[in-house]
Order: structure tokens, then sequence, then C-alpha cells
């Protein structure tokens, strides 16, 4: 794993590039994270994720949204328009790291929807797209975001102590109002992944995809009170599969 900073000097993120392993495939695929302490708990399952990804064949790349994790800015930079900046600058620089000209998009949660919007945007080209676990796509679902730690980004046993963990409330706000924009081109591969309990995006169900389900707890819910969620094999491998075959 190389870590270093990308995007506008004086607004720069944080990534990371798995190298492909060889045989490389001439493939790239950019992870789009959850947000919140749904973030913090998927980590380990991203990373290995990467990890698989990258032994297979693949370039992968992760990063952290502005006003998040190591990256530039507090929780007042925390905007859609931004992150959707973040997402074009990440695509871009991967593309240039690995030296192709089209990227897949794997996004878990939030991310699935940030994952949504840059493949609707245009401004690079995506070569598939997963949707994991995705579930903010309609006000009604807001509320179910805002709830406990079982289903949220927000666990209120720590909300005073950690303030910038909190539910990008701006963003989520921003999300709900812009579903009439989404429409993904029917030519574009998609893989649904849904994991056992995990909320279901009904706003996806006329969506033309593949179906990718497992009963392994999803990696975003914290799994026996340590703070990090469990590492869904079998997803990481199905996923893995998809976007390397």
């Amino acid at each position: 794993m190389i870590v270093h900073s990308f995007g506008p000097r004086d607004a720069s993120c944080f990534g990371a590039w798995e190298p492909a392993h060889a045989p490389r495939l001439r493939r790239a695929v950019l992870l789009l994270q959850p947000a919140g302490w749904e973030y913090l708990r998927a980590h380990r399952a991203m990373q290995l994720l990467a990890k698989q990804l990258a032994s297979a064949g693949c370039d992968v790349f992760r990063f952290d949204y502005a006003g998040t994790g190591d990256s530039w800015g507090d929780d007042d930079v925390q905007t859609l328009e931004r992150w959707r900046q973040n997402v074009v600058d990440a695509a871009d620089e991967l593309q240039g790291l690995a030296s192709v000209d089209r990227v897949s998009l794997v996004g878990l949660r939030l991310g699935a929807r940030m994952a949504i919007e840059a493949a609707v945007g245009g401004e690079f080209t995506v070569e598939r797209l997963v949707l994991w676990d995705a579930t903010v796509f309609a006000d009604d679902l807001l509320p179910t975001a805002m709830e406990g730690a079982a289903s949220s980004w927000l666990d209120a046993r720590d909300h005073d102590a950690m303030p910038s963990l909190m539910e990008p409330t701006a963003v989520l706000s921003a999300l709900a109002r812009s579903d009439a924009a989404l429409r993904l081109e029917p030519s574009l591969p998609v893989l649904r992944v849904q994991s056992t309990n995990a909320p279901v995006a009904h706003d996806l169900d006329e969506l033309p995809s593949e179906l990718l389900s497992s009963e392994e707890p999803p990696c975003w819910v914290e799994e026996r009170d340590f703070g990090a969620g469990a590492v869904p094999a079998t997803l990481l491998a199905g996923i893995t599969r998809w976007i390397c075959t």
C-alpha cells in the first residue's frame, strides 16, 4: 500500500493506493467509503477488499472525503458538491497511477450513493459499478440513517466525545433532495450487494443489475462491542470475482 495526498494543494485528500499484482488486468477500482461511524467499522473490510482486488490484478484506490479521516478540513467543509469533486479527483489520480482510461466503482452505504452520482455525472468513464448496502436514496430513508448505532452513522454513546465523526447531515439532506437527477446508463454493468438484515434500497428495484447476497452480518455495524464490524469474506470474494471477470 502506498499512501499520499491528491487533489488541490490547498485542500488535499488522503489516499491509499494498492498497486496491482502481476499479472495485471489493467483494471482500476475506486473504493468509496461510508461516512462517520460506519466508516470506522467498515475500515477493516474495505482494506481487505482492496488487498484482494490488488492480488487479483487490479489497481485499487481508497480515500477520505474532505473534512473526514486524514483529509483536509473540518466538519464545515463536508458538502455534497465537495465530496462529488473528491470522487472525480480520486478517479483522475487512480487513472494516472494505473495508466487506464476507465474506473470501476465500489460504493458502500453512502459511498454507493456517491458512486451513482459519479456515474451519472460523466466526468470520467465508469467501467463497472458495485452498490453495497445502498440505502440513502429517498426522503423516507433519511430518518433511518439518523437512528441508533445498529443502522446509522452516529453512535450516541460517543456523540459528545468525538463530534467530528457525527453523520454529515448536510450531505444526507442534499442527497435526499437530488433523487430525481439519478439516471444510470442501462448498458453499465451493475452489481447490487446485500448483507443480511441490511436495509434494502427499493429505489433501485428497477435498476438492471446482478445481485450478490450473503447471510454474513453487515461490515458497517459494530460487532461484539469492540468498535469494528464483521469481515464478510463471502461478499468480498464475490465482489472481487465480479470485478475481475
